[in-house]
């Protein structure tokens, strides 16, 4: 009897839904009769037979306004009215979320990793080429190769698609210091990919820079990056070419630039406050 009746209920919840006399069906997507059949059932005051929860992001507060898109497999809830009769044939248990805030093992900084959508990306896979950021305290740094994305512990599935307006609204990161480095040196990453010594507090400064906007890096990364040995003053340009060496600063002269073969992005600029940071040493002449 009970059982009749129950029936009997059901084929009434699913006439209600293709009739749409409940309000609370109308708001239901056509494309999910699941959802429709719960809600009417809800409103019927007989209990809803799904009770899937959504997988949601999560982030930081400087990242929360990054146009956050995540995704998840089906949750181990029910699969809505319709499974509850048929039964479900998705098998996946397993929730994966895409742009989930981490933290990043061996420095704890809490950190998103955002790359550009392109019309081959694959949400949880990542190409060889695909150009990965890590944002940490509202400021990105691109992770150099895949190699060293996947040296650090990082997963496809927890890079974030996001635009490229979105992706400039971030400051690059500048300093970085290497992993294990008992003096803590800081380094500067020049608009070239090289890495150049900081002197002192005051060079840092110069540039803008502030001690809270110098991360850590591993020694796989910090070796990918070549010294900057070569600089020139950018203001007053002189043309003047100098080799950095154990901070001091030599003078090249044109017959030496072109003995060593010195290309153009080899060359990194520097302030006034940081040429005048170095010492002066010896000359190269030939």
């Amino acid at each position: 009897m009970k059982t009749t009746r129950y029936i009997a209920v059901t084929l009434m919840a699913i006439m209600l839904v293709f009739l749409s006399i409940p309000a609370s069906a109308q708001t239901a997507s056509p494309a999910d009769p699941n959802q429709a059949v719960d809600q009417v059932l809800c409103s019927m005051g007989l209990g809803c037979a799904s009770t899937s929860t959504s997988t949601t992001t999560s982030s930081s507060s400087n990242t929360s306004n990054a146009g956050s898109t995540s995704a998840s497999s089906t949750s181990n809830s029910g699969g809505g009215f319709f499974d509850f009769i048929f039964g479900s044939s998705n098998k996946n248990t397993h929730a994966v979320i895409y742009g989930a805030t981490i933290s990043k093992a061996y420095t704890n900084n809490l950190i998103t990793l955002f790359r550009v959508a392109r019309s081959d990306s694959v949400a949880g896979e990542l190409k060889a080429d695909e150009q990965v950021y890590e944002i940490i305290r509202g400021k990105k740094h691109l992770i150099p190769n895949l190699d060293i994305f996947m040296d650090y512990g990082f997963k496809p599935q927890q890079v974030q698609f996001v635009t490229q307006e979105q992706l400039n609204k971030y400051p690059s990161i500048k300093y970085i210091q290497q992993s294990g480095d008992k003096n803590k040196t800081t380094h500067y990453i020049t608009n070239n990919g090289m890495r150049r010594t900081v002197l002192n507090q005051e060079v840092l400064e110069s540039y803008g820079g502030r001690t809270e906007d110098i991360i850590v890096v591993s020694k796989k990364e910090f070796n990918f990056y070549p010294e900057n040995k070569y600089i020139y003053l950018e203001q007053p340009f002189t043309g003047d070419v100098y080799l950095v060496d154990n901070g001091a600063k030599r003078y090249l002269t044109p017959m030496a630039v072109k003995r060593l073969g010195i290309q153009l992005n080899q060359l990194g600029s520097v302030n006034e406050t940081e040429f005048n940071a170095y010492k002066i040493g010896k000359p190269v002449v030939f």
